[in-house]
């Protein structure tokens, strides 16, 4: 599948590239990361509690390599539907289904979320974590994601509350009112502990560090590219440590 520019530019944000120069090497950045942004663990326990029957089908908007669909099938019997537009990262998923015995309760697409949202419909729940602005802003995104439930239907976000207002993250009181003009109502989340965080900071800073060491040896005229990549992943962090708390939120449809 050929991607257009806005699809690469799209891509590169959602996985906090500034730059979509450095696209063709993000796979390699990131081939040490399974979960790239969403707890499974934490989706798991607000789906649990909030499900409304057995045998549901779920849409995984942004599934990444898998890690969501992967552990809400095998732990809650449901068929999920997986779609992204990294290739990469659908071939990994692919194949971690295929490990987990879970290829006939899982589906993974290479395709564009802003596409899928017209033709997937009548999901029991959604998931869409760690994704940006793929599809436009809060309010923009849950109007769109709508689409593609039942009626009093689940979404499940991975995101934060912003301390105060600040670019790129809302505070929870403007949350709440993005999830109201949306139609849906915030039914429950999950506050992530500084000590999760501390954890996926650690790891992800070490890998991504080696990685982008590596790519500087081997491509040297594009130096500046990985290292500032590097140094976008240490000040996103200060982020999510200092400025915000992470959150999984839990949302249903209101009609």
């Amino acid at each position: 599948m050929k991607l257009t520019r806005r699809q690469i530019q799209s891509i590169s944000k959602s996985l906090s590239s500034q730059n979509s120069q450095l696209f063709p090497h993000l796979d390699y950045i990131l081939q040490d990361l399974v979960e790239l942004g969403a707890i499974p663990e934490d989706i798991g326990v607000l789906y649990q509690k909030h499900r409304s029957s057995l045998n549901e089908r779920g849409l995984d908007l942004g599934c990444g390599k898998g890690s969501v669909s992967l552990y809400l099938s095998k732990n809650f019997d449901v068929e999920m539907v997986g779609i992204d537009l990294m290739s990469p990262f659908i071939d990994v998923a692919k194949t971690r289904s295929i490990e987990h015995n879970l290829q006939h309760k899982v589906r993974f697409k290479v395709e564009d979320m802003n596409d899928a949202i017209t033709h997937y419909k009548n999901f029991d729940f959604v998931v869409y974590a760690a994704c940006g602005n793929i599809l436009g802003n809060p309010i923009e995104a849950l109007k769109k994601v709508k689409q593609c439930i039942k009626p009093h239907g689940l979404v499940l976000i991975d995101d934060a509350f912003a301390f105060e207002p600040l670019d790129g993250y809302l505070t929870q009181s403007m949350w709440e009112n993005a999830i109201s003009q949306s139609g849906f109502k915030l039914i429950d989340y999950i506050i992530i502990s500084k000590e999760t965080q501390e954890n996926l900071k650690q790891k992800q800073l070490s890998t991504i560090f080696q990685r982008v060491h590596e790519l500087k040896a081997l491509y040297p005229e594009y130096r500046y590219l990985f290292e500032n990549y590097y140094r976008a992943q240490v000040e996103e962090w200060d982020i999510l440590m200092n400025h915000v708390y992470g959150v999984t939120l839990c949302l249903r449809s209101i009609d």
